[in-house]
């Protein structure tokens, strides 16, 4: 099953903001991917106003929660990004 990409970003940024990060959260991109083998993934983007390295648990938190929110909503694998954090 796969769900429209408008209803899918709503689900990101409703679980990004309710993260220990969600005041952090600037925009939120999810677009559909593919990878080598062909096979479709979401890449979601996640923009931060700052980051901290304490925010790092809290990061990888949130992934979790992202991967699970939307693995009951699409079939598609969620590779989440934040583009800020390198």
């Amino acid at each position: 099953m796969q769900t429209d990409l408008k209803t899918l970003k709503q689900l990101v940024i409703e679980t990004a903001r309710k993260s220990p990060v969600g005041p952090k959260v600037e925009d939120v991109e999810v677009e559909p991917n593919r990878d080598r083998e062909g096979d479709e993934f979401l890449r979601v983007i996640i923009r931060l106003k700052t980051v901290d390295k304490d925010d790092d648990p809290a990061l990888a938190q949130l992934i979790e929660a992202i991967e699970t929110a939307v693995g009951e909503h699409d079939e598609r694998y969620p590779s989440v990004r934040f583009p800020d954090a390198a």
